[in-house]
């Protein structure tokens, strides 16, 4: 393989999933096979050796290579450590629950050739051949919802709502994705999809969803797994503030932020009724940003210095999704 001609890297975070990776793996290397690609799986120190064991099944095929994390610190990290091993022009960073199917890698690149390229997703079904999403949009207090979730596919659908494309599978130029300066590591993981979109939209860069790139999500298999639906709330609602800190402009964070903060107490005092195991969830995620405020502030003053985006720009895409600019 020609490093200097590499068109593509895709880039696979593995945790104990050795059969879910080795069948992204081989559907990947089926499909667009004339497009110059890399595969860089991130073994995220999987205690049962699937990374071992990929690395072997794969030994003889030099598109592949596996690396190994020295300790678990989620999804965030993983990925940019994968960019930091990969050579490609695009960077394609995904789940390893993923079928693609031909030509979907063709449709990225095109994508990513059009002017004011930003982020790249792709058409997303499950495996009954419905929609698992076409992207996702965000409302005004910050949450996400994937787009036609649960549909058949219809030539042309309406994506105009769109504001971001999920962490499951995202495609940038890699110049692009240098400039962004990575996923924020302190993430961990959940609304690192959210961040990255924000900073892309503040640049003024397009979010598009690759027409004619089909996938099939398996279903989050190695978060339901191994993520407990306190942790998975929590990593949402402490991120999503964090997000909103970091990126919102004074505007939004004048008119929003009190309404989400008085939200979040509605939230907070109806689970300590319901949902006890639920209710520190809320507390936690705003200690959290209590506590690592000064981070944030520093990250919000670099995103602000360089923002091309007005907030009014970012809040219109969040009420009047249709007919929005860079959409």
């Amino acid at each position: 393989m020609n490093k200097n001609n590499l068109q593509i890297s895709i880039i696979v975070v593995n945790f104990n999933g050795f059969e879910l990776t080795k069948n992204l793996i081989n559907s990947i290397l089926k499909s667009d096979q004339k497009i110059n690609k890399e595969i860089i799986v991130i073994d995220n120190h999987s205690p049962d050796k699937s990374g071992q064991a990929l690395k072997k099944e794969f030994s003889k095929n030099k598109q592949v290579s596996v690396y190994f994390r020295d300790e678990n610190d989620f999804l965030t990290a993983a990925y940019n450590y994968g960019f930091i091993k990969s050579k490609g022009k695009i960077v394609v960073f995904m789940n390893n629950d993923i079928l693609v199917t031909n030509n979907w890698l063709k449709s990225i690149s095109k994508e990513l050739e059009r002017e004011n390229a930003g982020l790249v997703g792709v058409n997303m079904f499950s495996p009954d051949e419905k929609i698992d999403n076409l992207g996702c949009s965000l409302n005004i207090l910050g949450y996400a919802k994937r787009i036609a979730t649960g549909q058949f596919f219809k030539s042309n659908p309406k994506t105009s709502h769109l504001f971001f494309i999920p962490g499951s599978l995202i495609a940038a130029n890699r110049d692009f994705f240098n400039q962004l300066g990575g996923f924020d590591e302190s993430f961990l993981g959940n609304y690192e999809d959210v961040d990255l979109a924000w900073r892309t939209r503040l640049l003024n860069k397009n979010i598009k969803i690759a027409k004619k790139a089909k996938v099939y999500h398996l279903g989050s298999q190695t978060v339901k797994k191994y993520l407990k639906n306190y942790q998975s709330s929590f990593l949402c609602r402490k991120n999503r503030l964090a997000t909103i800190i970091k990126n919102a402009g004074p505007l939004y964070l004048s008119l929003v932020l009190p309404v989400y903060l008085i939200f979040q107490i509605i939230i907070f005092l109806k689970e300590l009724l319901f949902q006890k195991e639920l209710a520190l969830a809320t507390p936690r995620a705003l200690f959290w940003n209590i506590d690592n405020l000064e981070d944030l502030l520093i990250k919000r003053k670099a995103i602000q210095l360089t923002r091309k985006t007005s907030d009014w720009q970012i809040i219109k895409s969040m009420i009047f999704r249709k007919g929005t600019k860079n959409l």
